[in-house]
């Protein structure tokens, strides 16, 4: 594993380099589903933080064994299930809906707790995603500035499956001209969650601030 881990954090601070970045503004979040605990204890001793879950039920199994890490619910929540998660994690990434977000905002003010979302914005209008479409972006997070107990941080994208990842660019640069957009009537609109394994050195010349990596960082999943 840490063959991998100075692979990714020597190309994380090219690409910074690049792009005229510092490389402490880019959170790794380690994507790691179906993973074993002791790869997260691992990445807990090398420094790691931020640890990043798909499904409701293996993320509470893992945050009772690493209560330590900060974890972020990176996988599409269920309304059923945000009684689960709401308040619980440091961050969703995956709201992609109105209803999802009243939900989660819901279950915080009823428990006294709060919660930092991003919007998932579908930036290649895909049929087979779920997310804001980018002309929705601005009214969506108008309205949901007015709910109690939950804030809208910022913006997620997962571009279109791709081998070459500069196919992946211009949907990250739509995702950074959006938050710019947004910056001026919503200050705490700052975070791009956007760039996986195969395209986030793009995603970071584009601007993300956080980039969520699953095998080419933590290594192969269990099956």
């Amino acid at each position: 594993m840490l063959s991998r881990v100075n692979s990714v954090a020597a190309r994380v601070q090219q690409a910074c380099v690049e792009s005229g970045r510092n490389h402490s503004d880019v959170t790794i979040v380690a994507v790691t589903k179906k993973q074993p605990s002791e790869k997260i204890e691992k990445l807990l001793s090398l420094g790691f933080c931020d640890f990043g879950e798909n499904y409701v039920q293996e993320w509470q199994t893992k945050k009772s064994l690493h209560p330590s890490a900060q974890w972020h619910f990176i996988g599409r929540l269920q309304r059923n299930k945000v009684k689960f998660v709401a308040g619980h994690v440091k961050l969703i990434h995956s709201v992609d809906s109105v209803l999802l977000a009243q939900s989660i905002a819901k279950r915080c003010e009823t428990s006294g707790l709060q919660q930092e979302i991003l919007l998932t914005v579908n930036a290649a209008g895909e049929e087979s995603k779920s997310g804001f479409l980018p002309e929705q972006i601005k009214d969506v997070t108008r309205e949901l500035s007015l709910l109690k107990n939950i804030s809208c941080v910022g913006l997620m994208t997962m571009p279109p499956l791709t081998d070459e990842p500069e196919t992946s660019r211009s949907y990250f640069k739509l995702l950074r001209d959006l938050r710019d957009q947004l910056l001026l009537n919503f200050p705490k609109m700052v975070h791009l969650s956007m760039g996986t394994s195969g395209d986030f050195e793009v995603a970071i010349q584009e601007g993300a601030t956080m980039i969520r990596l699953g095998t080419t960082l933590v290594g192969p999943r269990l099956e």
